[in-house]
Protein backbone atom coordinates (compact mmCIF):
# COMPACT_ATOMS: atom_id res chain seq x y z
CA UNK A 1 0.00 0.00 0.00
CA UNK A 2 1.74 3.50 -0.91
CA UNK A 3 0.88 6.63 0.58
CA UNK A 4 1.10 9.64 -0.99
CA UNK A 5 1.06 13.58 0.63
CA UNK A 6 -2.44 13.81 -1.34
CA UNK A 7 -4.09 10.87 0.44
CA UNK A 8 -2.81 11.91 3.96
CA UNK A 9 -4.42 15.32 2.82
CA UNK A 10 -7.14 13.91 2.50
CA UNK A 11 -7.47 11.89 5.39
CA UNK A 12 -7.20 15.38 7.73
CA UNK A 13 -9.31 16.62 5.46
CA UNK A 14 -11.90 13.74 6.13
CA UNK A 15 -12.52 13.76 2.56
CA UNK A 16 -11.24 10.39 1.78
CA UNK A 17 -13.51 7.01 1.59
CA UNK A 18 -13.80 5.13 4.73
CA UNK A 19 -12.07 2.09 3.38
CA UNK A 20 -8.85 4.33 2.49
CA UNK A 21 -9.24 5.87 5.41
CA UNK A 22 -8.87 2.94 7.26
CA UNK A 23 -5.73 1.67 5.45
CA UNK A 24 -4.55 5.55 6.72
CA UNK A 25 -4.83 4.54 10.25
CA UNK A 26 -3.40 1.33 9.96
CA UNK A 27 -0.65 2.87 8.38
CA UNK A 28 0.00 5.43 10.98
CA UNK A 29 -0.23 2.64 13.86
CA UNK A 30 2.44 0.69 11.68
CA UNK A 31 5.18 3.86 11.02
CA UNK A 32 5.58 6.73 13.19
CA UNK A 33 7.03 9.03 9.37
CA UNK A 34 3.32 8.38 8.43
CA UNK A 35 1.61 9.09 11.83
CA UNK A 36 4.04 12.05 12.26
CA UNK A 37 3.23 13.26 8.51
CA UNK A 38 -0.81 13.06 9.20
CA UNK A 39 0.00 14.76 12.92
CA UNK A 40 1.67 17.93 10.93
CA UNK A 41 -0.85 18.25 8.44
CA UNK A 42 -3.13 18.55 11.08
CA UNK A 43 -1.19 21.07 12.99
CA UNK A 44 -1.16 23.16 9.84
CA UNK A 45 -4.90 23.13 9.76
CA UNK A 46 -4.96 24.63 12.63
CA UNK A 47 -7.00 28.31 12.88
CA UNK A 48 -4.12 29.94 14.39
CA UNK A 49 -5.34 33.53 12.92
CA UNK A 50 -8.99 33.29 14.10
CA UNK A 51 -7.65 32.12 17.66
CA UNK A 52 -4.93 34.93 18.01
CA UNK A 53 -7.48 37.45 16.64
CA UNK A 54 -9.94 37.27 19.33
CA UNK A 55 -7.40 37.61 22.06
CA UNK A 56 -7.18 40.68 23.50
CA UNK A 57 -3.78 42.59 24.76
CA UNK A 58 -2.99 44.61 27.86
CA UNK A 59 -3.04 48.61 26.72
CA UNK A 60 0.70 49.81 26.41
CA UNK A 61 2.48 51.78 29.25
CA UNK A 62 2.24 55.47 28.97
CA UNK A 63 5.56 55.62 29.57
CA UNK A 64 6.59 53.05 26.48
CA UNK A 65 4.32 54.85 24.12
CA UNK A 66 5.98 58.36 24.83
CA UNK A 67 9.48 56.71 24.57
CA UNK A 68 8.31 54.80 20.86
CA UNK A 69 6.87 58.07 20.06
CA UNK A 70 10.07 59.92 20.72
CA UNK A 71 12.18 56.68 19.02
CA UNK A 72 9.81 57.28 15.91
CA UNK A 73 10.24 61.29 15.51
CA UNK A 74 14.02 60.97 16.02
CA UNK A 75 14.57 58.60 13.22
Amino acid sequence: MTIDDADLLAYVDRTLAHARAADIERAMHESVDIANRVIWLMASKFPYTEIVGRQSLPALPVALRLRIDRLIAAA
